[in-house]
């Protein structure tokens, strides 16, 4: 039924089209010359005005290009002349130029040969003034010169011999006072009972009172002595510095004499070989005379050198007018050559255009002007908006259609005619049955384009999920990896084990100083053992005459002072091994709790050191003058009234520490 329905209502709705057809063929049969004319017409505006609308454009160019060629063609005229006249210019001023050039380089020429004279005149004054200088200096120096500084150099001698005897004497008398001194005080720690480290009997008290009496004396008279011989020593010191700076002065002298004397002697010389024989007074008039001269010819030669840049700043500027003027004929030349280009380009252009045209708008374009342009313009337009050439084809094409628009007619007639009659419905019902299912259509559109958006969002937050659940599981893997490691480089495994290496390879170097420097007697080694409690440089050592090991801090203060420096040079010597090598080392005291062997085995510990191990330098800083004594370059640090003062000090006995 539905079928049926929309069969009739379409084969009725292209009936109606074919009538209204018709209709309008037969309206536009009726006005077919009309339509024709008109057709021809805009066919031949839109032919032909394009180019009349170009021709109309180049007329007025090929009158501008006239002007231009005309405006150009006197302009450049005028520039020629003034090129012309600035070059005439130039050419004058650079001969003058040119001529003053010449003038002041005569000038400067004589100027030369004036004061090559002059300082020749000057070089023999200056050598007979240095003559007379230098003997009127030679005459006011003492004749006994030599005998009086070999005075002053025995007199050094003898006050060096001096300062050495009493420094040698202050050092032994200061070494005796030390000595005394320590007796004294090892005598103050002996208890009334024991023997007598003097005589060997038990000490009494009166024993003891008449010993402290004896060794309090000593140390008096040691001190005095002391005192006494440092008296004798700074005398001679300062004797010794006044000798020697008289002798220094003397010795300045005679070597200032001995140079003047030299110089006297050479250039007296210079001048008998060049027979200078002249007075200075008339040198010095012909010095004057010819220094006049040459200012003259200086004169000269500036006022050509001005004459000249004067001509070359005035050719300049006309040399700059030439250029300027080249520029304009370059540029006039350069825009009558285009102007007449363009004016050729546009007279063939407007040929070629003329030549496209009817001969009836041929005639007529000479002789146009803008407003009958516009006219013919307005024209085509109104046929353009007409829609002409639609109606002109749809009129061409009516005669052939209308044959087959009647045939279809007849054919529609009869189908209509077999639709049958319960099947036939209004139009409007058609129509509103077709509007109700397109709703229905489009609301399910809307529908399934909802549930499409809802699952590509879906999707979206599944591929979220996944990645975040891959991330989840690298993330966690890493942590383990992580841990293990952090378990694995711990201090209880590989940290531990690299310490533990570490402390193994100090102490292994540590052993060597420290049994130097024990002789022997002592070992170093470590008190932990692999898997005991985490303590750096947990110590003890083992005695030769005592296998058992005993702590670091059971040891004697000497003993203690070799285990340190041994640990020191060793942690160095492990160090250096790992970066760069050990250079210097430095010990602050220390040496007073070693005996006279331990003082001589640390000495040569530390000499075998810097050797073994290319050290660069040892540095010490000790009270103990004994063990100061064994190294050949050092520092003495003393009191005085202005601070302390560091006075250095070098023997010549082996490197430097």
């Amino acid at each position: 039924m539905v079928a049926a329905e929309f069969s009739q209502r379409d084969l009725e709705g292209e009936r109606a089209c074919i009538e209204r057809q018709l209709r309008e063929a037969a309206a536009r049969a009726a006005e077919g010359e009309q339509i024709r004319e008109n057709h021809q017409r805009f066919e031949e505006l839109e032919r032909v005005l394009p180019s009349v609308s170009e021709s109309l454009v180049l007329c007025a160019r090929l009158v501008e290009h006239d002007a231009d060629i005309t405006r150009f063609s006197s302009e450049l005229a005028a520039a020629m002349a003034a090129r012309d006249s600035a070059a005439a210019a130039v050419a004058d001023l650079r001969g003058r130029a040119t001529a003053c050039e010449g003038r002041a380089q005569n000038a400067g020429r004589e100027t030369e040969r004036l004061r090559e004279r002059i300082d020749r005149d000057r070089r023999s004054l200056a050598l007979a003034d240095e003559v007379a200088t230098l003997e009127r200096k030679l005459r006011d120096i003492p004749t006994d010169l030599d005998v009086r500084l070999a005075a002053a150099e025995q007199s050094v001698r003898e006050y060096g011999e001096q300062q050495r005897a009493a420094g040698e004497r202050r050092s032994a008398a200061a070494g005796l006072l030390k000595a005394a001194e320590k007796r004294r005080r090892d005598f103050d720690s002996v208890t009334i009972g024991a023997e007598c480290s003097r005589c060997g009997q038990p000490v009494s008290e009166e024993h003891a009172r008449r010993e402290r009496a004896e060794l309090d004396d000593e140390v008096q008279c040691h001190r005095t002595e002391r005192d006494a011989t440092t008296h004798d020593e700074t005398t001679a010191t300062a004797a010794l510095t006044a000798a020697t700076t008289e002798r220094d002065q003397l010795a300045n002298v005679v070597r200032e004499r001995n140079r003047v004397r030299d110089r006297f002697h050479d250039q007296r010389g210079v001048l008998a070989a060049q027979g200078i024989c002249a007075d200075a007074a008339v040198l010095r008039a012909e010095i004057e005379e010819h220094t006049r001269q040459a200012e003259g010819f200086d004169r000269a030669a500036a006022d050509a050198r001005g004459e000249k840049q004067e001509a070359e700043a005035a050719a300049a500027g006309q040399e700059a007018t030439r250029e300027q003027a080249d520029a304009r004929v370059a540029t006039l030349t350069l825009r009558l050559t285009t102007a007449t280009t363009r004016q050729a380009t546009d007279a063939g252009r407007m040929d070629t255009l003329l030549d496209l045209l009817p001969s009836a708008w041929r005639d007529r374009v000479p002789a146009m002007t803008d407003a009958d342009l516009h006219r013919e313009l307005t024209d085509l337009d109104q046929l353009r908006t007409s829609d002409i050439r639609a109606q002109f084809l749809k009129l061409t094409e009516d005669a052939t259609r209308r044959n087959e628009w009647g045939l279809r007619l007849t054919a529609l007639d009869s189908a209509i005619e077999q639709v049958p009659t319960e099947a036939r419905c209004s139009v409007p019902s058609a129509e509103s049955l077709l509007k109700t299912t397109g709703e229905r259509l489009a609301s399910a559109k809307a529908d399934h384009q909802s549930a499409l958006g809802r699952n590509e969002q879906f999707r979206g937050h599944a591929e979220r999920r996944r990645t975040l659940d891959e991330q989840h599981r690298a993330l966690d893997l890493d942590c383990r990896l992580h841990d293990e490691l952090a378990d694995l480089l711990g201090a209880q495994r590989l940290q531990r084990d690299l310490v533990r290496t570490a402390e193994r390879e100090i102490v292994r170097y540590a052993n060597d100083t420290v049994r130097n420097l024990s002789r022997g007697d002592l070992t170093i080694e470590l008190d932990d053992a692999d898997d005991g409690p985490d303590r750096a440089f947990a110590l003890r050592v083992r005695r030769a005459e005592n296998p058992t090991p005993i702590g670091v801090v059971f040891l004697s203060g000497s003993q203690k002072f070799r285990v340190a420096v041994a640990v020191a040079l060793a942690i160095g010597r492990f160090a250096s091994r790992q970066a760069r090598p050990l250079e210097s080392v430095i010990i602050d005291e220390g040496f007073g709790s070693l005996d006279r062997d331990g003082l001589q085995a640390m000495g040569d510990e530390l000499r075998n050191l810097q050797q073994c191990h290319s050290l660069r330098r040892l540095i010490l800083v000790s009270h103990q003058e004994e063990f100061v004594a064994r190294f050949p370059v050092g520092y003495r640090l003393e009191p005085g009234d202005g601070g302390t003062t560091a006075v250095r000090f070098r023997r010549e006995c082996g490197a430097e520490v």
